[in-house]
């Protein structure tokens, strides 16, 4: 459910291209996309990058940490709660930052020579799908959304800001469309002012939200005991973005926020047909190439 990974490192090669990411663990598969499309905003450079925000454990770990699972048997396939939970839900890491906002100084600055690292945005969309998975029972699909812009590392940016940009403290879950369409289009006007801009970008998240020890019983299969069973469950973090707010210069130039259409309830998704048919409803798609949902479909 969780693993360790490196520190994203600044890389001046530049991608060209979408790409699917396969990952297998544990005989479990799951599937992504990693968004290595062009940049086509102005490119700028970054400078005076700042984030406020609190780390906290990712879904699966906060609400382990706060259960006692010896009120659960095994599932017919002898695997305890834990076990059954890490076999259903997307590995990532064991904490992200619930980010409240981040700001930086953009100026116009010539082509970008720094690729996005799509480490840790794979593995903050992953955790947002931890969290929609265990307090809903639905999987949309998550990314891991920069705040700001990748596009607007230009060639001024040093290697330091270019790692934060790509870290943690500049990611949060994000919902396809959100991310893809109406959030993308708050970043074109940031990339269109003139002059150097002071950019704030504001994260609305829900507070704690409740997972309930009977509709993880459901998911896993594993019988609860009679006590868990009425209305009983943990409260965790949330770190999902539901709205985004973008401010230029101290003034608001819009907002975006999440669509929320959800994949039914236990529909976890494992195959690409699933991810692309999740996409088609959110309206995510039109970013998507032909040669790509032909490689998406191959993933079974």
């Amino acid at each position: 459910m969780y693993e360790q990974v490196g520190k994203p490192k600044g890389n001046k090669s530049r991608a060209v291209a979408n790409s699917v990411v396969q990952k297998k663990k544990d005989g479990k598969q799951g599937i992504e996309f990693v968004d290595n499309r062009p940049e086509y905003v102005v490119q700028r450079k970054v400078t005076g990058f700042k984030s406020t925000g609190t780390p906290i454990d990712i879904a699966a770990k906060a609400y382990l940490s706060n259960t006692d699972e010896t009120q659960f048997d095994s599932n017919k396939s002898g695997d305890n709660v834990r076990t059954s939970l890490s076999k259903i839900l997307p590995h990532t890491v064991s904490h992200i930052q619930k980010i409240q906002s981040v700001q930086a100084n953009v100026t116009p600055n010539g082509p970008s020579e720094w690729t996005r690292d799509a480490v840790a945005s794979a593995h903050v969309g992953r955790a947002g799908r931890q969290e929609a998975i265990l307090t809903t029972g639905s999987d949309p699909y998550y990314q891991g959304g920069h705040l700001i812009s990748h596009s607007l590392l230009g060639t001024g940016s040093v290697a330091s800001t270019a790692v934060k940009v790509d870290s943690y403290q500049n990611l949060v879950p994000m919902e396809a469309a959100l991310n893809n369409m109406t959030y993308k289009a708050l970043e074109t006007k940031i990339g269109a002012t003139s002059g150097t801009s002071s950019v704030k970008i504001d994260v609305q998240t829900n507070p704690n939200l409740f997972v309930s020890h009977e509709n993880i019983s459901k998911l896993t299969g594993c019988p609860l005991n009679a006590k868990y069973k009425l209305n009983t469950g943990v409260y965790i973090p949330s770190a999902i973005a539901r709205t985004v707010t973008v401010s230029v210069g101290g003034a608001a130039i819009g907002d975006a926020a999440e669509i929320g259409i959800a994949t039914p309830h236990e529909a976890i998704m494992t195959t690409g047909a699933q991810l692309l048919d999740h996409l088609d409803k959110t309206g995510a798609m039109p970013w998507i190439s032909k040669s790509l949902e032909n490689d998406v479909m191959k993933i079974i």
